[in-house]
């Protein structure tokens, strides 16, 4: 599969079924959509996904929590694989 390119500069943008990356230029922006910049460096946990479960993005709160030291550690690496238990935490699976 191939890995994704996740820009700081794509929107995460709420849909009816959760959310989705989008281009800043895009037209289904809103006053409510924000970086992924913005998010990354957030005090919480965020990260992506593959579609099999692995780790294509982590921020370096989330690679805390999830017992990494480094949140390159996590790239293709499962979190399940880590024994640390997740909580609180904003997932987007990308394909």
């Amino acid at each position: 599969m191939n890995t994704p390119i996740i820009s700081d500069d794509l929107l995460v943008v709420r849909t009816v079924n959760g959310v989705k990356l989008v281009k800043p230029l895009h037209s289904e922006v809103t006053e409510n959509s924000y970086t992924i910049g913005q998010i990354k460096n957030l005090p919480i946990s965020f990260y992506f996904l593959n579609l099999e479960g692995a780790t294509v993005f982590i921020n370096q709160e989330g690679a805390r929590i999830c017992g990494f030291t480094d949140a390159d550690q996590s790239i293709g690496k499962t979190l399940q694989a880590n024994r640390k238990v997740l909580k609180n935490s904003f997932i987007i699976a990308v394909s």
